[in-house]
């Protein structure tokens, strides 16, 4: 793992008090909080979470968060949701991710409206409310109630309006569009299929999922190498401030800090927070998704282990963790892992 200077949480520490913030208004069986520290809890009524964190339901597990002007997040059972946040056209931009399970949305004429993310898509909203669902197998699906969503794999965009619904195969464009009753979709019997899939198919859906874990890692690689060159630079730029405060007083000083070194610290911290959120994605694939996988596998094969497509999958498997750990590892600290 790379060692970040701390500096870099001290420039990284606005983020934390100025993202927008999710309050747990219900909560129903099983419900964990990891934080971004590393620490995991059960949670609990007015708990709050914070950009880096992320929520898990068990099998009888129901949360409902509450955050700006009333917009309301309702995470279902047997999910996981990740709060996480990057640098997006020179604005931090807050990012829901939805790893697997379903969660709906209703956002209510937000500040800053935040991305949806699951491990095959990327969406952007308009004051809407809507539902997300994601399965084992990467695929995902979004329902539209009212207002709007625009949905983006592969470089394809799609816009869902009211009563609209899109579904998305891991590392393809999205499917056509197609019209759903408000309440008439069985969310149960879709992820059902998405986990039956895998099953049909599990060298394929880990092929797709590990293209997805190089890509996040080759991001994260490049602001990492942003990253260091704008340390670098910054670094060269503090020690000409003291040079500038010894001779020619502190308003040149301050000057300088103003309009060069403030700046480069904004931009040095931006690149920080966009390798690890990259870092983070790639790890909640392996923590989340890969895992589960590898559970019902071994599951289905208990008796079995010698089946081909057992040791064909497991051999996939272990080439995802080596992939892992030279791509996605090298970016994260302890408290991660």
């Amino acid at each position: 793992m790379k060692k970040i200077i701390l500096l870099i949480n001290i420039i990284l520490l606005p983020v934390l008090i100025f993202s927008q913030q999710s309050r747990f208004e219900y909560v129903e069986g099983e419900v964990s909080i990891k934080r971004a520290s590393g620490s995991l809890f059960e949670a609990q009524i007015d708990d709050v979470l914070y950009v880096g964190d992320s929520v898990i339901t068990g099998f009888d597990g129901f949360a409902e968060l509450t955050l700006e002007n009333s917009s309301k997040i309702t995470i279902d059972s047997e999910t996981v949701f990740v709060f996480s946040q990057k640098e997006k056209k020179g604005q931090k931009k807050n990012i829901f991710m939805v790893v697997l399970g379903k969660i709906g949305f209703k956002f209510d004429r937000l500040l800053h409206e935040p991305d949806i993310q699951t491990p095959a898509t990327v969406a952007g909203i308009r004051g809407t409310e809507f539902t997300v669902v994601s399965a084992l197998d990467g695929s995902a699906m979004y329902i539209v109630d009212e207002g709007s969503v625009a949905v983006e794999s592969e470089g394809s965009l799609v816009v869902l309006d009211m009563e609209e619904g899109v579904e998305i195969a891991i590392g393809e464009e999205p499917g056509d569009k197609f019209e759903v009753k408000v309440g008439s979709m069985d969310f149960s019997s879709w992820l059902d299929e998405g986990n039956q899939q895998f099953q049909k198919d599990p060298i394929g859906v880990l092929a797709g999922l590990t293209d997805k874990l190089i890509e996040y890692g080759d991001e994260a690689d490049i602001f990492f190498q942003h990253y260091e060159a704008s340390f670098s630079i910054l670094t060269e730029m503090r020690g000409n401030l003291m040079k500038i405060g010894e001779e020619k007083g502190d308003i040149a000083k301050n000057e300088f800090y103003n309009s060069d070194i403030f700046p480069k610290e904004m931009e040095t911290s931006n690149f920080v927070l966009n390798y690890r959120y990259y870092s983070l994605s790639a790890l909640s694939l392996r923590r989340y998704v890969l895992s589960n996988m590898y559970i019902d596998m071994k599951t289905k094969y208990i008796l079995d282990r010698e089946n081909p497509a057992y040791i064909r999958f497991i051999e996939k498997y272990e080439k995802f963790l080596q992939v892992y750990e030279k791509v996605v590892v090298p970016y994260l600290v302890e408290a991660d892992i």
